[in-house]
């Protein structure tokens, strides 16, 4: 996953997490007492593709967003964490759908619960991570934003400057020929 791109790699996860729902709705139907467990697993995968869908949106594919260091680390970061998410995600599905048959139940309550309760805090702990991240490029951007407006204003005081010098030289223009002879040719030329 460390030669896709940010926005990539977060659709890459957001379809691995939607094979997990898959898994986790099947396993629910196959062991009711995993249902109350796998519910707040759910949860943490609904936040996580949200804040996924998020940080796409703000990174997509070939962006330079806000070109500095701190984002250029920030998206090495963010590359880790989503590798991380993924492998979690993988991991969910591969210990519920090794329990099949009579004792899917008893081996949910042995193991997989445990598994799974660890899966869900590194979910959580990741996700936490990402929107730090979503919160650290927004704000990144936003800093950005500030700095091309500031130039904006300033670029326009100048012209605004600039303006005022032009009509004050065509301002003396036309005294100057209000103060010619009107019969005079060259007058009438500008005069036009």
């Amino acid at each position: 996953m460390g030669c896709l791109s940010v926005a990539a790699s977060c659709i890459a996860v957001i379809q691995a997490v939607d094979q997990t729902y898959k898994v986790i709705s099947q396993f629910v139907r196959d062991c009711k007492e995993a249902k109350s467990d796998l519910a707040s697993v759910s949860q943490e995968l609904t936040t996580l593709t949200r804040t996924l869908t998020q940080l796409k949106d703000l990174v997509p594919d070939g962006s330079n967003f806000a070109d500095s260091d701190l984002t250029n680390n920030t998206k090495r970061d963010i590359r880790e964490i989503i590798s991380s998410c993924l492998t979690v995600a993988n991991d969910v599905n591969d210990v519920l759908s090794s329990y099949e048959g009579k004792l899917t139940a008893l081996s949910w309550a042995t193991k997989g619960k445990r598994k799974v309760a660890t899966s869900k805090m590194l979910l959580e702990t990741n996700r936490r991570a990402l929107s730090l991240a979503v919160d650290t490029i927004a704000l990144a951007t936003a800093q950005h934003i500030k700095q091309d407006t500031s130039n904006i204003l300033d670029d326009t005081t100048q012209m605004r400057g600039d303006i005022h010098h032009l009509v004050a030289k065509i301002r003396n223009l036309e005294e100057m020929v209000a103060e010619k002879d009107p019969n005079d040719p060259r007058t009438y030329m500008l005069m036009r």
